[in-house]
């Protein structure tokens, strides 16, 4: 199915997007819980705010980078720098 993405054409690169992809959401969902519920799960104060306040746009932030290179390169008029860091 993501053979035809030009930023996972290989096993690895695929599989290594993938396992990205699902921690990534997986942390999304957990923070979300966090946000939502307000139980501390057992941490400190400081780490609990540091999750729930921090955590989570940057792990939305971390998902639509990995959505828009899945996506967005085939279509990005600048792909050659796009490539580049990873050539």
């Amino acid at each position: 199915m993501l053979r035809r993405f030009p930023v996972v054409p290989s096993a690895g690169p695929r599989t290594l997007f993938l396992v990205g992809a699902i921690v990534t959401t997986a942390i999304l969902l957990w923070t979300h819980q966090m946000r939502q519920g307000g139980d501390m799960h057992g941490l400190a104060t400081i780490f609990f705010v540091l999750f729930a306040d921090n955590d989570f746009p940057g792990t939305v932030c971390a998902l639509l980078i990995l959505v828009s290179a899945l996506l967005g390169s085939r279509y990005l008029p600048a792909r050659r720098f796009v490539h580049w860091p990873g050539d």
